[in-house]
């Protein structure tokens, strides 16, 4: 909000609803392991982002995915599955891809061209991944799939663009 004369600028809203669920993405549903994006630096990767998990009983680290040119970040963990949507540029652009723990190598998803597929988040049943992308209009807007990638669609269609889908 803010005066008529643009002076006494205030948020009326907050980020902490929206920090706590894009916090809650990165945890399993037992709250036992915590996905992250983090430099690897020990598998010969040249020190590119790949996926983690933190196992909070045993205090371990354990690298969820290993590729060999690709980053990958932006982990969410399903609320029903051991299995985390991340995002990586391994098949040279940015793509949605699944992993369950202990499993490798992931399952990519997306496949697009020139365009890209970002921030995964779940639906609360585990059956579906929302995310956003800027296919057909070239603006960011939301979509969603099954959790095997199939039946993608457009959930949004926005005159601005969406950021997160969370």
């Amino acid at each position: 909000m803010m005066n008529p004369d643009g002076s006494g600028l205030a948020r009326l809203t907050s980020m902490e609803f929206y920090n706590r669920a894009n916090e809650r993405e990165m945890y399993s549903a037992d709250q036992r392991f915590r996905a992250m994006s983090r430099k690897d630096r020990e598998n010969g990767t040249a020190g590119l982002n790949q996926i983690f998990y933190n196992d909070y009983f045993y205090s371990s680290l354990t690298q969820l995915t290993k590729f060999g040119a690709g980053t990958a970040w932006d982990p969410a963990w399903s609320p029903t599955s051991e299995t985390v949507a991340f995002v990586s540029n391994e098949s040279n652009n940015d793509e949605i891809f699944v992993i369950k723990k202990g499993e490798w190598p992931a399952q990519q998803l997306t496949r697009n061209d020139y365009e890209w597929d970002h921030h995964p988040s779940w639906t609360p049943d585990g059956t579906q991944i929302l995310f956003s992308s800027n296919r057909i209009s070239g603006k960011r807007q939301r979509w969603i799939m099954d959790a095997d990638g199939g039946n993608q669609r457009q959930f949004s269609n926005f005159p601005l663009e969406v950021w997160n889908t969370i």
